[in-house]
């Protein structure tokens, strides 16, 4: 995985139409919930 520009990850997503999402994560505790959370979606 590499670091990409929010610039261009932003226009991609208006023209290709899909959310980007952004998550506060202060510990692994909740990096585990959002990433199993976000499975379901």
């Amino acid at each position: 995985m590499s670091y990409v520009n929010l610039r261009d990850m932003l226009f991609e997503a208006k023209s290709k139409r899909y959310a980007v999402g952004a998550f506060n994560i202060v510990d692994p505790m909740t990096a585990q919930a959002v990433f199993r959370n976000s499975c379901r979606v």
